[in-house]
């Protein structure tokens, strides 16, 4: 189904950054898993490395090793594996031997602000094999080296999130790229890799709680950073932090992290019900900026934010000010909120900014689980273990079953050699084959609650529970790797 939608974009002059963005890697490089569900966070692992059809405790297990709780996902680069855990109010990042599974250093963060409830330790790391940046929402942002000697760090206040922070970092170039979504003042923003120098921040005031994690989708000659939630998806200037274009394509709290087809599309899902959005209200927005206390915010009087790179979107009168009136506008924007799954082209050539909506799919959509697109297809699994395949182009479900494994989902599948991986909160995993007609390979159950989403580096696939990570893989086939 076609759905048409606005989109507003500002005009792009910084195309010469787009051309330096180049994410260039060795061929070993390639192989590794460096941020959440890897290669920009498609979940599909591009080693050549053959992988196992079955695993188990006894099965193709090449190392387990006991860990702390923990939702993040694993990293993996130049012989590491990176995690961060949580026990009792004790949040951790670690590293371990990507070869034998034995720790090589654990470092505490101290929690700088009040946190409740669970999920404490649920972003992933993100690394470039010499750094490794850890986020807690309650402890801040944390940049170690190789050897876990801290070499930065950076409160970003108090959070308050009902479930606690999800977002993950990612790596662009030197930068250190945050999304925080909250339901107090959200906002985007990089740091230099090297020295945590603060480089931009941009402020979300209309948008509130979303989790899902940044990408990056080349549009034309020009990277944007992809950013999902609030009804809305996006687009910000790399280098500046700028928002330079959105589309009505979300629900009102996003989970999954939009991936980016083959075709150049860019496909954003979830399924989370419409009162769960906020937004930072009118008068807390106004304190901070309103400078010459008129009651209405002027372009100038606001910082880098999605407020001021829409302003003229928002200032319907055209009087240079946003109204309280207007401010609320932002619902006639982001609404009504979409659920399922959509996918959103770009234009052509001069027009490549004229985003629109190909196709919509409303049913069996997950709430939290990101999905893959590979080769023309969509992959998706639902809480409920429904599996599906989804053909890019037109939406239409290919193939649609029960996947082996028994229990909830909340895991985001991972792919690697023909072969997808997902863990069920139960501790089953299923193997299925990464074909539009897909079968389940084989299933197996671990020692404990999954909700890390599994990774894929250099011929060996990590799955993390709540009590342990355990490592798998051909033994012939990881003796070429690293």
């Amino acid at each position: 189904m076609a759905l048409k939608s606005k989109v507003f974009h500002m005009t792009n002059q910084r195309s010469l950054f787009a051309a330096l963005i180049v994410f260039t890697t060795s061929a070993a490089q390639a192989d590794e898993w460096t941020r959440f569900r890897g290669p920009n966070g498609s979940g599909v692992a591009t080693s050549a490395h053959k992988l196992p059809d079955k695993i188990g405790p006894e099965t193709n297990l090449l190392w387990r090793t006991s860990l702390p709780p923990g939702i993040s996902s694993p990293v993996i680069a130049n012989g590491r594996v990176f995690l961060t855990t949580v026990k009792g109010r004790k949040l951790s990042t670690v590293a371990l031997n990507v070869k034998d599974g034995t720790l090589l250093w654990q470092k505490l963060a101290p929690i700088l602000h009040r946190v409740k409830g669970k999920r404490l330790a649920t972003a992933s790391p993100v690394t470039d094999g010499e750094l490794v940046v850890s986020f807690f929402g309650a402890a801040g942002l944390l940049c170690y080296d190789k050897g876990g000697n801290l070499k930065w760090k950076k409160d970003l206040g108090q959070l308050d999130n009902r479930f606690n922070h999800a977002a993950s970092p990612i790596l662009i170039g030197n930068r250190v790229i945050l999304v925080v979504d909250h339901d107090g003042v959200s906002f985007v923003v990089a740091f230099d890799k090297q020295t945590g120098k603060e480089l931009w921040r941009s402020y979300r005031y209309v948008l509130g709680r979303n989790y899902a994690s940044p990408v990056v989708w080349k549009i034309g000659d020009q990277n944007y950073l992809v950013v999902t939630g609030s009804g809305l998806v996006t687009g910000y200037e790399i280098e500046t932090g700028v928002a330079k274009w959105l589309i009505r394509s979300t629900c009102a709290v996003v989970n999954p992290t939009p991936v980016v087809g083959e075709n150049g599309w860019l496909f954003v899902h979830g399924s989370s019900p419409p009162s769960g959005a906020k937004s930072t209200p009118f008068e807390q927005v106004l304190k901070a900026h309103d400078k010459n206390a008129d009651s209405e915010l002027q372009s100038a009087e606001l910082p880098r934010s999605f407020l001021r790179a829409f302003f003229k979107r928002f200032d319907q009168n055209a009087n240079g000010g946003i109204s309280e009136k207007e401010y609320k506008s932002y619902e006639q924007l982001s609404r009504p909120f979409i659920k399922g799954m959509v996918a959103i082209k770009p234009g052509e050539g001069k027009d490549s900014l004229t985003l629109s909506h190909a196709w919509t799919q409303s049913r069996g959509m997950p709430r939290t689980p990101s999905a893959i697109a590979h080769k023309g297809v969509l992959y998706v699994v639902s809480e409920k273990g429904i599996f599906q395949s989804v053909d890019a182009r037109s939406g239409k479900v290919i193939h649609k079953g029960r996947i082996g494994a028994r229990g909830t989902v909340y895991s985001s599948p991972s792919m690697g050699d023909g072969k997808i991986y997902i863990g069920t909160r139960n501790g089953t995993v299923s193997v299925i084959s990464a074909q539009p007609k897909w079968k389940n390979l084989h299933s197996t159950t671990v020692d404990g609650e999954i909700q890390s989403s599994p990774s894929i580096a250099n011929g060996r696939v990590f799955i993390r529970t709540d009590r342990s990570i355990y490592c798998f893989g051909l033994r012939d086939e990881v003796g070429k790797g690293k």
